[in-house]
């Protein structure tokens, strides 16, 4: 995230926020890094939880469009 975070503003491009997750498989940890601070998500999401997980991604691209 903080790789990304760089090469974003090296390429000129205004993000405000980072999201980023972790995953080993069956396990979902979902962060974002917003004003140098790492947020996490206090929920671990499992694959069961599958509409939350997409969900959660769904969030971020319309974040991401939504500039």
């Amino acid at each position: 995230m903080l790789v990304a975070q760089h090469i974003n503003k090296k390429a000129g491009v205004k993000s405000d926020v980072i999201f980023g997750c972790v995953t080993t498989g069956t396990e979902w940890l979902f962060l974002q890094l917003k004003d140098n601070h790492a947020i996490t998500d206090p929920n671990i999401l499992y694959f069961s939880d599958l509409p939350k997980i997409l969900v959660v991604f769904q969030y971020v691209i319309n974040v991401f469009f939504a500039k």
